[in-house]
This record gives C-alpha cells, sequence and structure tokens, in this order.
C-alpha cells in the first residue's frame, strides 16, 4: 500500500460530514505507524466534520502524534497525494459497484492536485478536536452559498460540496433571501452584488452563466 512506500507526507482533502467510523477506527493504526516514521500527515475536512464523534476522535489520536488537521466550507472531491509524486483521485460511480480510484503519477497533474490542496489548506481553519464544535461564520456561510448559487450549479451539488444535506441547503437559502428582501436567487446574486459583497469570480451577476 502507499502508506508503507510514503516516505515524506501524504496530504488528502476528505469532503463531506464526518467520515464512516469503521474506516476511520482502521486507519488509526495506519495513521499513526506513519507519523512514527516521520511521514508529515496533513487532511483537510469540511467544517461539517466538526460534528462528528468518530471523526473528533481520530484527529485527537493523530493530532498528539503530529497530523495536522485543518477544515474549510467547501471542498471538491476527494485526494490523496503521496511524495508529490503520486495521486488517488475518485473514479465516476458505477450503478452497483463501490466507487474505484484512479492512481495518478504524471508530474503535471500531481502538482497540480497538491497546488490545489495547498491553496485549500491556507484557507482552512485548525482542527483542534479538544474545543467546542466550531461553527463557521454566519458571513463566510453565506458568500459561499450566492458564490455557488451565482454559478448555476444544482442545490444537489452546491449542497455536497458544502458538506451538508440538500434539506439543510435549501433552508440556508431561504434565511439568505428573506435577509436580503427578494424572492429569486438571481435577486439575490444581484442583491448581493449591489451591497458590496465580495462573490469572487461572479460578483457580476449579470455574467454569470454566459461566455
Amino acid at each position: 500500500m502507499m502508506t508503507r512506500l510514503c516516505t515524506e507526507e501524504m496530504v488528502s482533502i476528505q469532503p463531506g460530514g464526518g467520515r464512516d467510523p469503521g474506516t476511520l477506527s482502521s486507519i488509526v493504526a495506519e495513521s499513526l505507524s506513519m507519523l512514527e516514521r516521520g511521514v508529515r500527515l496533513r487532511t483537510l475536512y469540511q467544517h461539517t466534520a466538526r460534528a462528528s464523534l468518530s471523526t473528533q476522535a481520530y484527529v485527537r489520536s493523530v493530532s498528539v502524534a503530529g497530523a495536522r488537521i485543518r477544515t474549510t466550507a467547501e471542498a471538491f472531491d476527494r485526494i490523496i497525494v503521496f511524495d508529490r509524486e503520486t495521486a488517488f483521485v475518485p473514479q465516476p460511480r458505477a450503478a452497483g459497484r463501490p466507487q474505484g480510484a484512479s492512481v495518478v503519477t504524471d508530474p503535471t497533474v500531481v502538482g497540480f492536485l497538491y497546488r490545489m490542496f495547498e491553496s485549500l489548506w491556507e484557507s482552512g481553519r485548525p482542527f483542534d478536536a479538544h474545543q467546542a464544535e466550531f461553527q463557521p461564520s454566519t458571513e463566510e456561510l453565506k458568500t459561499s452559498i450566492l458564490r455557488l448559487m451565482a454559478t448555476g450549479l444544482k442545490d444537489e451539488v452546491i449542497a455536497k460540496r458544502l458538506g451538508m444535506a440538500t434539506r439543510t441547503f435549501r433552508r440556508h437559502v431561504k434565511d439568505i433571501t428573506d435577509e436580503l428582501g427578494v424572492e429569486s436567487r438571481f435577486q439575490a446574486g444581484f442583491r448581493a452584488w449591489q451591497l458590496g459583497i465580495s462573490l469572487g469570480e461572479s460578483d457580476d451577476p449579470g455574467t454569470s452563466g454566459t461566455d
């Protein structure tokens, strides 16, 4: 396994909420073994994972040994990079079969994935499992929702990106439209632009979805 061959650093992005307790239990010893060999271990979860008791337990176990764990509002697919040389990326799901992963060794692609991790890592918040449950700032969450809505993504996709249930996401959307005093999502984006709320590349709602 790559975890046994890794000699310098393993970084990973684990999107969604808390991970399966069985999965976390099986990798504790593996993670500790890597840390004992001097391998640097950095993992990026989403803020929603902080509410998971099993994830908290895993973080406590590996953090004491030197692992660094952070969380962020948004994440993409699960990615693992070993020694900046080999990356594992998920394959598309097929009905009736467990999801597999592709092994990537092309230096250009692995380098891109590593830089993407670093970018998300820099914006992350340290995950201290001994602290009270962390809640991302309301404004941070609102801005993320507005920006993703402006891209035209479906509710299910945005909810997954934010690591929350679709129903929870739609509740946040209603709260945002109510607060802004608008009736539609497009109006919400336009109103946010009028108020000077930065939505990144989608700052101008008039350009959303156009070439």
